[in-house]
């Protein structure tokens, strides 16, 4: 027998003898020897505009000369007061004797489901959140208990940033053809900026393309913000036919489409880099 549960059984039977068939007492005593369990931190594992995996790190202080268990944890986290995700792992973990351990609990969050199971929350970045665990420890003598731990905060929700045509500036305009700025407008609610790294688009006009091409030109998505990316074209009439000068001359409503693609990286959060497919249709006012 190894000397630490040698001296463990000494300890629970000198509790019996020292309090006879005092229960409330031999069970104080014995209670005392129980793990000392807390959160002490929680980390985003992963995060992105479809989910995010937290990591609650479980500290457990097990003060007994005798190895002891972590049979398993049984978990329910609350979203705006009321239950959301449910349930357990059974993953035994073995919690050295007079030592303290680490366990992390990996929990993922779809927010498609969680903006879909609550309406409020719809168009917020973060939401309040408490998770109740019950860690199922297992003393040699003792047997099972269950040890409950609490831990709440604040769960970050990204919202993919919106796109659309923001303006068309008639610089310059002659019998050959005309200058003009696309404003393409992009949207960000998030907290957190992101880095524009490559923007492929095609502009269609009253069903006409306009333009197509790539812009790797660096630029930032202020948080909170709206921001900008300028493209200049140089159109033809030649190429586009005399519609297209009426319609630059004239003053009238115009239907676009814009598509294409938008790749990005949030350096300050582990969303890491992504890409903003476009697919935006409308209506645009055209002031010559």
């Amino acid at each position: 027998m190894k000397p630490g549960y040698l001296q463990w059984i000494v300890i629970v039977l000198s509790s019996i003898l020292l309090f006879g068939c005092n229960s409330s007492k031999i069970k104080q005593a014995i209670q005392n020897q129980k793990p000392k369990v807390s959160i002490i931190q929680v980390r985003v594992i992963d995060i992105d505009f479809e989910q995010i995996t937290l990591g609650f790190e479980t500290q457990i202080d097990n003060p007994n000369p005798v190895d002891i268990s972590l049979a398993g944890i049984d978990y329910d986290l609350h979203l705006q007061g009321s239950s959301f995700l449910k349930g357990n792992t059974r993953k035994p973990v073995s919690i050295k004797a007079s030592s303290i351990s680490l366990v992390e609990l990996p929990l993922t969050i779809g927010f498609d489901q969680l903006k879909n199971s609550y309406e409020a929350i719809r168009d917020k970045t973060s939401v309040a959140y408490l998770l109740n665990l019950g860690l199922l420890i297992d003393i040699p003598v003792i047997g099972q208990y269950s040890h409950s731990v609490q831990q709440q905060g604040n769960l970050p929700v990204p919202i993919k940033p919106s796109i659309r045509l923001a303006d068309i500036k008639i610089n310059h305009i002659n019998f050959n053809g005309a200058e003009v700025d696309v404003s393409i407008g992009i949207e960000n609610p998030n907290p957190f900026s992101a880095i524009l790294e490559r923007l492929d688009y095609t502009l269609r006009i009253n069903g006409q393309q306009w333009a197509s091409g790539v812009s790797e030109k660096p630029g930032t998505i202020e948080a909170n913000s709206d921001s900008t990316i300028k493209i200049p074209l140089n159109l033809q009439f030649s190429q586009m036919g005399i519609g297209l000068f009426k319609l630059l001359t004239g003053s009238s409503n115009i239907d676009y489409a814009l598509s294409g693609d938008l790749k990005a990286r949030v350096p300050e959060m582990p969303v890491g880099r992504f890409d903003l497919p476009i697919n935006q249709v409308g209506t645009f006012k055209l002031t010559p």
